[in-house]
């Protein structure tokens, strides 16, 4: 994959916040003691294991206190609040705001077929597959089951990497009759990534860049594994048996 894209929308965005300085308080007011806040944190660290955490304070449109704690990486390096963190599938957020752009620019109608938009999309029951929707996929009602994007995470990490992985799903039957109930599956949002690029002509990744982190002035937030690790991107873990086991980033460059 090109050094610019992600395996999968959902997965690989790599988030630390916008870039906005403290908020001191106004004339008249008292600067808050953040100490107590301090010793949670670290308490809560030691209890839990955590290796490190940035923390943001934020009161209206102002943030009043940030600060990182712990390490980074191995290496001791020590955690700011800009340092990126590996946000797993909180980016579904990102990736149904990017449909929802799209939506509000009378570009994509939520309850029209998603095959009016990537023609070739298709589960293994072409009637089901007609009858999923845009508003399915973000509502995680379609029906697609999780496996099939969900394994392939070492995938290589090239400019087709979303499309292979929805083509995947023409190879697995529906969970439920589109629309009948709910089911938790990434294979949702690589479909919205895929419309994403389909409809806007971009790359998922060059959309999300200039439609969304742009505007919000998201400078340490990246949708590539080299940028962020260009940026100081933190080591992701995985708990076993409650301890912190440090994980490889789940795709190949």
């Amino acid at each position: 994959m090109h050094a610019r894209a992600v395996a999968a929308p959902w997965l690989y965005l790599l988030l630390a916040g916008m870039n906005i300085l403290h908020g001191g308080g106004g004339a008249g007011q008292e600067t808050p003691d953040f100490a107590p806040i301090d010793a949670y944190v670290e308490a809560r660290m030691r209890s839990a294991r955590i290796p490190g955490v940035a923390l943001a304070i934020v009161r209206g449109d102002r943030v009043l206190y940030l600060k990182g704690y712990g390490r980074a990486d191995q290496s001791g390096r020590p955690v700011t609040p800009e340092t990126p963190f590996i946000i797993g599938s909180i980016t579904k957020s990102m990736t149904a705001l990017a449909a929802m752009q799209l939506v509000e620019d009378g570009l994509v109608a939520l309850d029209a077929p998603v095959q009016r938009y990537i023609p070739w999309f298709r589960l293994a029951d072409p009637a089901a597959s007609a009858q999923i929707t845009v508003r399915m996929l973000i509502d995680q009602t379609s029906g697609i089951p999780q496996g099939p994007t969900f394994v392939t995470w070492n995938w290589p990490n090239d400019a087709d990497a979303i499309e292979r992985h929805v083509r995947l799903l023409a190879e697995v039957q529906p969970l439920f009759a589109p629309g009948s109930s709910f089911a938790y599956s990434n294979g949702n949002y690589a479909t919205l990534g895929m419309l994403v690029q389909a409809v806007s002509g971009r790359s998922y990744e060059d959309y999300v860049r200039e439609r969304v982190f742009r505007p919000l002035d998201m400078r340490h937030s990246h949708v590539s594994q080299e940028e962020a690790e260009r940026d100081g991107l933190a080591t992701g873990y995985r708990w076993w048996f409650g301890y912190p086991i440090p994980a490889a980033l789940p795709f190949n460059r």
